[in-house]
């Protein structure tokens, strides 16, 4: 019985190793995609400015414009890699948090203004109390990909952000 005690122990170890290896490749999948949106929006961008600048000067309200998406896009790719980093962290056991006091619906606000460029309505609508002790990255890093998802799967719809405070807590809610 000992043998086959091991034996079972063994099965379910190989089980979970596999499930873990799958989660690995979609999230790699997944991350390598999320990548590509950024770099297109770029290379885009520098297409356009050096198509605009061979017909001759650019206009400055355009130069910033185009500045401004690009400033964005670098800003999305830097999450991306951070989130890459810290999920490599978060296998080796040391992903540090840094909890600091902010209102969450200030932050929500934030991440709610860089999806401006999706054409998709979002709705915050934020009531109690906000403010709290938490790991503004993270928390940052969670809102990012809860209202990306839901402006990706949503087939265009409006999304709506609710946060609701109460005692020291707040329920976040994205559909």
């Amino acid at each position: 019985t000992l043998v086959l005690q091991r034996v079972a122990e063994l099965f379910h170890l190989n089980v979970e190793l596999r499930r873990a290896v799958e989660s690995r490749d979609d999230f790699i999948a997944n991350a390598s995609h999320e990548l590509r949106t950024p770099t297109t929006t770029l290379r885009l961008q520098f297409d356009a400015l050096r198509r605009r600048a061979e017909r001759g000067p650019i206009e400055p309200e355009m130069l910033l414009e185009r500045l401004a998406k690009s400033d964005r896009q670098v800003d999305r790719l830097e999450q991306l890699i951070n989130q890459l980093l810290d999920f490599s962290r978060l296998g080796a056991g040391r992903l540090d948090l840094e909890p600091s006091t902010f209102d969450l619906g200030a932050l929500v606000r934030e991440v709610v203004d860089r999806f401006e460029e999706s054409g998709v309505p979002i709705q915050v609508d934020a009531e109690g109390d906000l403010v709290g002790c938490w790991d503004r990255f993270r928390m940052d890093q969670v809102l990012t990909n809860l209202i990306g998802n839901a402006i990706k799967y949503g087939r265009r719809a409006p999304v709506d952000v609710v946060l609701r405070g109460a005692e020291d807590r707040v329920r976040c809610i994205v559909r």
